[in-house]
């Protein structure tokens, strides 16, 4: 076919083409709905058809002069696709330029404007959508790309300045109203995005109605985006909030947080809503300005203030905004920490002048009942505020941690206060539910996490134990199982394996009298239990104690029975540790009294005898002088035994007669007559000087002390083989969950693994220690 006809049929195209583009055009600015014409689907055929049969004609290697001079049917055809966006382009820029300060008019403008273009493009490809590839080998683009270019160089380049002052101006207002952004806004604030862009699709999504440039490579848009739109926009904002922050300076610590939480949620919406590739540096330029640059002077006092009157609401906001910068949780940290120091110093010096006051009928159940409930009290109400307000945030509970941690264990007898508070309270168990057995042992073990000298209180708690397990009204093994798991899951330590094992002699001395099924006197009922000797707080044995005969038949006949199924075994009665009760018959009447091992042997001297001198129960008993004094004088003072002095007086005259009441009577049938502090000589002592029994406890709890140490000392040196003095310090302290060991301790204890030849130091460097295999 000739070039001629070709030429003659595309000039029949266009016209087609730019009319109907025409009818297009009025439409969109006339608002009316568009409906395609028939014409438009013949108009692509023909378009196909022409760049087709031109193609055939005109073959791109033919080298002819007509050839060349009739050469382009594909560009005629692109030209004409750019004709007709560019005069759609033109008259919306002429239209966009008659705006002037009016923000208003500009953004319905402009958003329609861009929604318009876009469904002129989409349906104008319809048309010329066969050029796609025709496009791309003649000028590098398809379809949708020339598009965007198009009103990238009409309208954007010119107006653009323009545009981002109607978003400013917009935004302003909506600040001042305190109001979210016109959504129409997101149309203008898109167009900063995507008209950079080389590579695009355009879609039309039919369930919004809405036409869209999809970027192909949103990388290409970055520079283009931060230069023109987003680096001037966060500036601006900063400023803008610079002035406000400055001028509430003013205001209270929680007005100013909520006029803060108010105001960044609103920017963070209007962000998400309109300009989200932004969202993130927004975001952080507020974080800068209302947090960073404000929470140091939000936190001081206001947040001791609010704890102090149960503001905990108000606590709750000023951390929402505080911890949007993790970093800034710092300063509310530092507030609760000086908060709950003083509480609990508060509560220790309560304790203390509670402690001055022993003499006036306070006594150490009372100050450790005191002095861990208060503590307790205290913690439950900062894990509250935590748990409730902030999150559960570790720094916060850090804070409050490292406060009563370091408060409490200013009180020199913390280890013993709570663990005695802890007897209290497992004695007070039996007939409680499970939940509130659970509720009893979180207390104490609570309180055991705070304690620095954890194998003190395991100490105290090993006693207290001992005389739990060794009273069957107080046993409670699961529930000192469960205590001590407690304790495993914090510690390790050889202490802990003692505990366990009392725990399991007693269960396998119920096991063995169950299985044996011993005889039982029916003058004196015998139960034993078996002690593994190093396990249990006994001190001196005094094996040299003489029973009375009542008691040594039933004796003899364990042992004989304990021997025979444990062959090459050592026992050994512990006369001067246990407890039972006597059957007391006198004028007809029968009393019961609780009493200890040794008092049973002492008292049941007088069974021969109406009267004895302290020499003749010595003599027959073997008891030493004190245990004697605290055995009899309950008897003494509940006028059980009568004597010529005082009823507290001590057993100076070792011929002083103690004679049995032979017109003893109470209304009580039962009595207890156990050793008691209240019934017991005053013994001179002078002040801060320890007892013997106390003596070997420190003794045996420093040597504990030493072993820990030494081994966390050889474990580390045998891991690094060599390491500097100040790291080994650091990592034994830090290893070390028992105790905490101060540095002084610590030396010596390298000194002595020196002298052991354990580990020597360089000889050219004293600080630096090597491991010897």
């Amino acid at each position: 076919m000739s070039g001629i006809i070709l030429n003659q049929r595309f000039q029949k195209v266009e016209e087609m083409c730019l009319e109907h583009a025409r009818i297009l055009k009025q439409n969109l600015f006339a608002g009316v709905q568009f409906k395609l014409p028939k014409q438009i689907m013949e108009l692509n055929s023909e378009i196909l058809n022409l760049s087709s049969e031109w193609s055939r004609s005109f073959p791109k290697n033919a080298h002819s002069q007509q050839n060349a001079k009739n050469d382009g049917m594909e560009d005629k055809l692109i030209n004409l696709y750019k004709q007709c966006l560019n005069e759609f382009v033109t008259d919306l820029y002429e239209q966009f330029k008659e705006t002037q300060n009016q923000k208003d008019i500009t953004l319905q403008l402009v958003a329609k404007h861009y929604h318009d273009y876009k469904a002129y493009s989409y349906w104008l490809y319809k048309i010329f959508y066969h050029l796609d590839s025709s496009t791309l080998s003649t000028v590098g683009a398809d379809l949708h790309s020339l598009s965007l270019e198009a009103i990238q160089k009409g309208y954007f380049k010119e107006g653009k300045e323009k545009l981002f002052s109607t978003i400013l101006d917009v935004l302003l207002e909506s600040r001042q109203q305190e109001i979210l952004l016109d959504k129409k806004v997101k149309s203008l604030c898109e167009l900063f995005i995507v008209m950079d862009a080389k590579s695009v699709r355009l879609k039309y999504e039919r369930e919004q109605s809405m036409y869209d440039y999809i970027c192909l490579n949103f990388q290409e848009t970055e520079k283009s985006y931060r230069d023109n739109f987003e680096n001037k926009f966060i500036d601006e904002t900063k400023k803008f909030y610079k002035v406000q922050i400055s001028e509430r300076k003013n205001l209270g610590a929680i007005e100013f947080v909520r006029w803060a939480l108010k105001v960044i949620q609103l920017e963070e919406q209007m962000s998400l809503e309109s300009y989200s590739k932004s969202f993130d540096k927004i975001k952080n330029s507020l974080n800068q300005l209302f947090v960073k640059e404000q929470a140091q002077r939000l936190s001081t006092t206001t947040v001791q203030y609010l704890l102090s009157v149960d503001g905990i609401t108000q606590l709750g906001e000023l951390y929402n905004l505080i911890s949007r910068e993790k970093d800034c949780v710092k300063f509310i940290a530092e507030e609760f920490t000086v908060y709950f120091l003083s509480q609990v110093r508060q509560v220790n010096q309560n304790i203390s002048d509670q402690s001055k006051q022993q003499s006036q009928g306070q006594n150490k159940q009372v100050l450790a009942e005191n002095l861990c409930n208060q503590i307790l009290e205290i913690m439950e109400k900062a894990k509250d505020i935590i748990k409730t307000q902030m999150q559960n945030s570790s720094k916060l509970i850090q804070a409050y941690q490292n406060a009563f941690t370091t408060a409490f264990n200013e009180v020199d007898e913390a280890p013993f206060y709570v663990a005695l508070f802890a007897d209290m309270l497992i004695r007070s168990d039996k007939g409680i539910n499970e939940i509130e057995t659970d509720i009893k042992l979180n207390k104490i073990f609570t309180l055991f996490q705070l304690l620095y000298q954890r194998d003190k209180f395991l100490q105290h708690h090993q006693k207290f134990l001992s005389q739990r397990l060794l009273n069957q009204i107080n046993q409670n093994l699961n529930l000192e199982k469960n205590l001590l798991q407690k304790f495993k899951g914090e510690t390790q330590t050889n202490v802990l394996a003692q505990l366990q094992n009392m725990v399991n002699d007693i269960q396998q001395s119920l096991r063995f009298i169950s299985d044996q099924k011993i005889h039982k006197n029916q003058k004196f009922e015998l139960s034993v239990y078996l002690l593994s000797f190093g396990c249990w707080p006994i001190g001196k044995i005094q094996d040299e104690i003489i029973p009375p005969l009542q008691m040594i038949n039933s004796l003899s006949l364990y042992e004989q029975i304990y021997q025979e199924k444990n062959n090459g075994r050592i026992l050994q009665w512990t006369f001067n540790y246990g407890s039972g009760e006597i059957n007391y018959k006198i004028q007809n009447d029968k009393y019961y009294f609780s009493v200890t091992t040794l008092q049973i042997i002492s008292f049941l001297q007088f069974n021969q005898e109406d009267q004895l001198t302290i020499q003749q129960i010595y003599d027959r008993t073997q008891i030493n002088q004190i245990d004697l004094e605290n055995s009899l004088i309950p008897f003494i003072c509940n006028k059980i035994l009568q004597r010529q002095k005082q009823d507290l007086d001590t057993f100076s005259d070792k011929n002083e007669i103690i004679k049995l009441n032979l017109v003893f009577n109470n209304k009580q049938k039962r009595i207890k007559m156990l050793p008691h502090s209240k019934m017991q000589p005053k013994r001179e002592r002078k002040l801060g000087e320890l007892t013997q029994e106390e003596k070997e406890y420190e003794e045996q709890l420093i040597k504990q002390r030493e072993f820990v140490v030494d081994s966390q000392l050889v474990r580390t040196m045998k891991s690094k083989k060599t390491i500097k003095h100040f790291d080994l310090l650091a990592q034994c302290q830090q290893m070390i969950t028992i105790f905490k060991p101060d540095v002084k301790f610590v030396k010596k204890r390298i000194e002595n693994l020196i002298e052991r030849g354990y580990i020597k130091r360089d000889e050219v460097d004293c600080n630096l220690y090597h491991y010897l295999n």
